[in-house]
């Protein structure tokens, strides 16, 4: 670019896209290799996020204008964003490789694009006020979307906008009020584990032995369980007996359940009755 500018007085230099994927390329020179892989959001996905955005903040669908305006804005970032592979040769003859750029934009830097679009229509809002708050609020939004699960309790991620929004207007530093709140609603909706429940005592925590216990007797992967699941909640909560469930019960109750009679276990089981009951009638040694 400065042999550009010296040599042809170009003020408009080529850009460094352009030069690593067109001037370093042909070269031949023997410089470094460089790719680029971009993430591309489909139009048809884009509008769809936006209107859910509106619907959910502002009350309405997004215009045609808006939806083009958001998706020629998140394409701009798109690529801004591309992630850049650097592969060069080093002395000993091998090759290092360096990665730059995030490929794909996160939630945070989207909402921002949103809002933009979304303008006057969301000041003083809470998803207003949050964004503001910069990377340190959409933190503490994900934190307590998190804290909520370990807890059991539901909560949608314009209720989390909802606290954070509070806590940040209340000139707090942390979500320490946050979390005592929810706390209190996890000891409410769990009262009969309100006494073992705290700070360092989680649902997640008290959940650990039936998740392993449903993973093994359903055989069912240990990410489609969490403290969330229906069947988890059902021994948390023991049909407002004080404590959780018993887990020979849990395990009792888990064998009744229509899912366990597709498991190999399940097959191992009733081949080990059937074999049991051939014995007993001589009909097999």
């Amino acid at each position: 670019m400065v042999n550009d500018l010296e040599i042809n007085k170009n003020i408009e230099p080529k850009s460094f896209f352009k030069y690593v994927q067109e001037d370093l390329k042909t070269a031949g020179l023997g410089g470094p290799q460089v790719s680029y892989d971009e993430y591309v959001t489909k139009k048809d996905e884009a509008d769809s996020d936006l209107n859910r955005f509106f619907m959910d903040y502002v009350g309405r669908p997004a215009s045609e204008d808006e939806l083009n305006k958001y998706y020629k804005e998140l394409r701009a970032q798109e690529k801004k964003n591309a992630q850049v592979t650097t592969q060069t040769e080093t002395d000993s003859g091998g090759t290092s490789r360096r990665v730059t750029g995030e490929y794909r934009l996160d939630e945070a830097d989207i909402q921002q694009i949103q809002r933009k679009i979304a303008g006057k229509a969301l000041d003083g809002s809470d998803i207003d006020i949050v964004l503001k708050g910069g990377s340190g609020a959409a933190q503490a939004v994900n934190s307590t979307l998190a804290y909520a699960k370990r807890y059991g309790v539901t909560l949608s991620n314009k209720d989390a906008l909802k606290y954070v929004s509070a806590s940040l207007q209340n000139n707090e530093n942390d979500t320490k009020s946050i979390n005592a709140k929810l706390l209190a609603i996890s000891k409410a909706t769990y009262s009969n584990l309100s006494d073992v429940l705290s700070e360092s005592v989680d649902l997640d925590d008290l959940s650990a032995n039936y998740k392993y216990t449903m993973r093994q007797i359903l055989e069912i992967p240990e990410n489609q369980i969490d403290v969330l699941n229906p069947t988890i909640q059902m021994a948390l909560k023991n049909n407002g007996n004080k404590g959780a469930m018993n887990l020979t019960d849990f395990e009792r109750a888990l064998k009744k359940d229509p899912r366990w009679g597709n498991t190999s276990n399940a097959l191992e089981t009733a081949a080990g009755y059937a074999n049991s009951i051939l014995r007993n009638f001589g009909l097999i040694a």
